[in-house]
């Protein structure tokens, strides 16, 4: 039953937000190609225009 714990923790958690106080906030995803895609605010762009 360890799981139910777990269960109960998940329903609880949110995504951040800039009103979380946090300067910016990002989604990182996989994009099958074997990079990442950078998910900001201002939109999309892969991870190898975000380096430069």
């Amino acid at each position: 039953m360890p799981d139910v714990g777990i269960q109960a923790t998940f329903t609880k958690l949110r995504r951040p937000s800039l009103a979380d106080g946090f300067d910016a906030v990002y989604e990182v995803r996989f994009d099958g190609r074997g990079g990442f895609l950078v998910r900001s605010d201002t939109g999309v762009r892969s991870a190898e225009e975000s380096e430069t």
